[in-house]
């Protein structure tokens, strides 16, 4: 599976480094963590780019098969929804889900990977 990750080249380049890992002082901000913790992917290179912070994009190979939890698009405000996103990924994760799949209204599919540690630093590269 070919995913797509946008960001700044300094944290881009800090993953091709040191490989993918979620500090819990660095799990995103704003839009960033409305599934919660994780790495969040774009299903192709357009949708990662608005994420991009300045155009650069991470193409990531993802070299196993994904378990994930498909779930409703959220608001990234609403204390009820997220509150029920908690208990979903608790859930997840102790079924062995690697994280969740959502597509958003405009179309646009996310994958939330909650820990990304597998994926090797061999699989990353800018584009």
């Amino acid at each position: 599976m070919i995913l797509y990750h946008g960001g700044t080249y300094s944290k881009l380049n800090d993953m091709i480094e040191n490989g993918f890992h979620i500090p819990e002082d660095k799990q995103g901000d704003n839009f960033g963590i409305t599934y919660g913790p994780g790495l969040y992917f774009a299903l192709n290179e357009s949708d990662a780019r608005f994420y991009s912070e300045g155009g650069q994009i991470l193409k990531v190979i993802i070299e196993r098969n994904l378990k994930l939890l498909r779930i409703n698009p959220v608001s990234p405000t609403d204390k009820k929804q997220k509150n029920k996103l908690k208990t979903k990924r608790k859930n997840g994760i102790e079924n062995n889900y690697d994280g969740f799949i959502v597509t958003n209204p405009n179309g646009e599919t996310e994958i939330i990977i909650w820990d990304p540690t597998f994926i090797s630093k061999d699989c990353l590269q800018f584009l």
